[in-house]
């Protein structure tokens, strides 16, 4: 008896490739992957036969799946080998991850990659022909040992093998930079140390990877951590928004606190006004100062961005004094004083600016915060 539900919630970009695709065709094979981890399945599978639980996933989601049967029999995986798996709504690689560690030796479990269009399950040793070359400049990065040692403090270093050999040190200076992907991407996988399907060199700042397409995605996930993580610029959306608490209310339901996305909803809201907008660029320690008019509106706004070397994370001194004239010649003045701590990539300034008495519509100064 067997059974299978799901819920599909995000879009889905398939996308064609070859098998050694170089410059925007690796992207095309990564927009693959990401949509496996944005894709969001709810499942029931009770006792199905393997071949069958992939077939409905590849249903579920839109994607095509497959099963290399024959290499996967070398790990003793068969088609006709029973799962279970009960999931609330999660992601499609969450899935997958799940499925595969239930079937095959402890040691030696299936995986999943992308290639030629298609998701593919596969054995370890089958993602090696799949593997893409693509060129990394690390050069802004080199030398940040604080942003090195924050990124390398918030994962597990994986101790490496060199099978007996003495493995060669990274090519400097971009030693840190190499040691770090390493030891946390695919850390078995590398050439210099023992494994079979990843390979890096370093040639004047630049990275030369030539990897499994989710390994590369995970090398830009570790790239952009590093460049987020200690800023060297930062460039801004600012806006005075007049925004009803009542549909104010359900937004903060729906989206977490401080959050990029939140703030988005805030302004594109069709009940929100927009009192004062500015784009602004500055750099952590260097202060910016604004006087500004904007129709009925002006303010004055001090911003004093600064990175917390101990936690990573940016924070914001905020300053402000606005001024809205109303239609009957009547001034509206608001100020605060705070400061307010930005610890991802994805956060946002989100305060309000307090009435002089009791309202029902919500000021907010909303600055969304890319870190570059």
């Amino acid at each position: 008896m067997h059974r299978l539900t799901a819920l599909v919630v995000a879009g889905l970009t398939c996308c064609l490739c070859t098998a050694a695709p170089a410059g925007d065709e690796i992207e095309d094979v990564l927009d693959l992957a990401r949509a496996v981890e944005r894709t969001q399945l709810r499942i029931k599978i009770d006792d199905m036969p393997l071949a069958a639980a992939v077939d409905e996933l590849a249903v579920a989601s839109g994607l095509s799946i497959r099963a290399d049967w024959e290499l996967l029999r070398q790990i003793s995986v068969r088609p006709r080998d029973l799962v279970t798996l009960h999931s609330a709504e999660t992601s499609l690689a969450t899935v997958l991850a799940d499925l595969l560690a239930r079937v095959g030796d402890e040691f030696n479990r299936p995986v999943w990659e992308v290639s030629e269009g298609r998701v593919v399950i596969t054995t370890a040793r089958g993602t090696e022909p799949m593997r893409m070359t693509d060129v990394y400049d690390v050069r802004d990065v080199l030398g940040d040992r604080l942003a090195l040692d924050l990124v390398r403090s918030r994962g597990p270093a994986v101790e490496q093998s060199t099978d007996g050999t003495d493995a060669p040190e990274p090519l400097s200076p971009a030693g840190d930079v190499v040691r770090l992907i390493t030891d946390h991407v695919d850390a078995e996988g590398w050439v210099r140390y023992g494994g079979s399907r990843n390979r890096i060199d370093e040639r004047a700042g630049r990275l030369i990877v030539s990897a499994t397409p989710r390994t590369h995605l995970r090398i830009q996930q570790v790239l952009r951590t590093l460049r987020w993580t200690n800023p060297r610029g930062l460039v801004m959306q600012a806006a005075i928004i007049d925004v009803p608490d009542a549909d104010a209310v359900p937004l903060e339901r729906m989206h977490d606190a401080g959050t990029a996305s939140l703030a988005r909803a805030l302004v594109d809201h069709a009940a929100a006004s927009s009192l004062w907008s500015s784009s602004l660029a500055g750099r952590p320690g260097e202060p910016i100062e604004i006087s500004s008019q904007h129709g009925a509106t002006s303010l004055e706004l001090a911003l004093g961005p600064e990175f917390d070397q101990a936690t990573g994370e940016l924070v914001i001194d905020v300053r402000l004094r606005s001024t809205t004239v109303g239609a009957d010649g009547g001034d509206d003045t608001r100020s605060l004083t705070t400061s307010v701590h930005v610890p991802t990539r994805n956060g946002a300034v989100i305060v309000e600016l307090p009435a002089s008495g009791r309202s029902d519509v919500r000021r907010l100064l909303v600055i969304e915060i890319e870190r570059r």
